[in-house]
């Protein structure tokens, strides 16, 4: 009785739809409250489908690389009466490196706590040179060793390196072939992330009047609501979750119940819909017991028609993409003209006149005046060789440091004129105290 009661009520609320066969009722503004029942006849779901490529599938992009020189243990070299003044060189290939400050007698544990930024280009590895100062000769080697950045994750890393060098032997093949443990660097290393910018447009495909689903009778169409939750969207409840894995926004458009035949080869027949209420619909279900049932049924239904609308749309992207493809390779580009080839000569004619941005950031290993001799104050002198010097803005000199010793910190920059000289001098002169 509560279930004919139930009904009663309902039919109350429910508009009543015929669909003549082949006629089309749009259904794309139907809001989520209400949802369309099929009461006998076989209707499909027809959309237009549109297909956006999606840029968070680009992982972003490392532009620098920041590596932090924490400290050292067990570093090799030194002895009783000579002990370690050492310092680390770090390398990213063959022309981008940063040096750490000396530690004067620092001992075979010293700590830098030392941050410095490398541009970043796509190299495999970081190499790491423990250094020891020396005054009167050439800076010994204490120990080397690299680490692999392109297995460091967009998070950085964080541990030790371990260093090794040439086995000290009276021996040469022995020595050169031979590595002995030389300690280990406590090295911290992190990204600095750009998010991946596209030169060209993301790719749109829009796919007309394409059959989704067929509904049959007792079927539903718009009661993902329920599954979801109440106030849930299409797009939110069927669209968004089938279209993860695709690598494309999908969205629909002009969504539409079309009346087609039951069976292929049946004669015509009209399709009979009706349009509920969802919220009393709801009500029905509870006065029946039926609540729960219901919502596990628009689970199941709501998981096959995901599945099958992801498998629809890879199909038409498939297709599509094939079809861009086959087209691009009919199309043949026409042939590049070659470009004029560089000359020297060619090349200073043509950026005579021009400005070049010249940046002296430090030097270092300058010769100095030893134990007992008196400390230099150094500068730097940059200018086109062949040049004339009394020309304008062909000359560029930095400040003189005093006292600076072996290592000058200048971050000079200045702009130098180019005449069409041969090569860029750079030039190191220091004033020694009293001359």
């Amino acid at each position: 009785s509560l279930v004919l009661a139930g009904l009663k009520s309902l039919a109350g609320f429910a508009t009543c739809l015929h669909i003549e066969c082949g006629r089309e009722m749009l259904v794309n503004e139907t809001p989520p409250e209400s949802f369309v029942l099929v009461a006998s006849g076989a209707v499909e779901v027809v959309a237009d489908v549109r297909c956006v490529e999606r840029f968070g599938n680009l992982p972003p992009k490392r532009v620098r690389v920041r590596v932090t020189v924490e400290s050292a243990e067990g570093l090799a070299g030194g002895g009783l009466l000579d002990s370690l003044d050492p310092y680390v060189v770090v390398r990213c290939g063959d022309r981008k490196r940063f040096q750490t400050p000396v530690l004067w007698n620092a001992g075979r544990d010293p700590k830098w706590n030392f941050t410095c930024a490398l541009t970043y280009d796509g190299e495999e590895a970081l190499e790491f040179l423990a250094m020891d100062r020396e005054v009167l000769a050439s800076d010994g080697l204490c120990g080397r060793g690299s680490l692999d950045v392109r297995s460091i994750g967009d998070s950085g890393w964080h541990g030790v390196v371990a260093l090794a060098r040439p086995k000290k032997s009276i021996f040469k093949a022995e020595a050169a072939t031979v590595e002995t443990q030389a300690g280990r660097l406590r090295i911290a290393v992190a990204w600095d992330l750009e998010p991946a910018q596209r030169v060209t447009a993301p790719r749109e495909a829009l796919f007309r009047s394409q059959v989704l689903f067929s509904l049959s009778e007792l079927d539903c169409w718009g009661h993902e609501a329920l599954a979801v939750g109440s106030g849930a969207a299409l797009s939110e409840a069927l669209v968004e979750p089938s279209s993860r894995l695709l690598g494309y926004d999908v969205s629909l458009g002009l969504v539409r119940l079309i009346a087609v035949p039951r069976r292929r080869g049946a004669p015509p027949d009209s399709a009979v819909c009706w349009k509920l209420c969802a919220s009393r619909f709801s009500d029905f279900l509870k006065k029946s017991s039926r609540e729960v049932h219901f919502k596990q049924a628009c689970s199941f239904s709501l998981a096959k028609r995901q599945l099958a609308l992801r498998k629809t749309c890879g199909r038409l992207l498939e297709d599509w993409e094939m079809q861009e493809l086959k087209a691009e390779l009919r199309v043949m580009p026409p042939p590049e003209e070659p470009e004029a080839l560089l000359t020297p000569r060619s090349f200073r004619s043509a950026w005579r006149g021009a400005h070049v941005r010249v940046v002296v950031r430090h030097a270092i290993n300058l010769p100095s005046g030893g134990w007992f001799g008196p400390r230099v104050d150094p500068y730097a002198v940059v200018r086109f060789r062949g040049g004339a010097v009394p020309r304008r803005g062909g000359i560029l000199r930095t400040a003189v440091l005093k006292d600076a010793g072996s290592e000058a910190l200048w971050n000079c920059e200045g702009r130098l004129q180019y005449g069409g000289e041969r090569a860029l001098e750079i030039r190191g002169p220091a004033y020694p105290k009293g001359s």
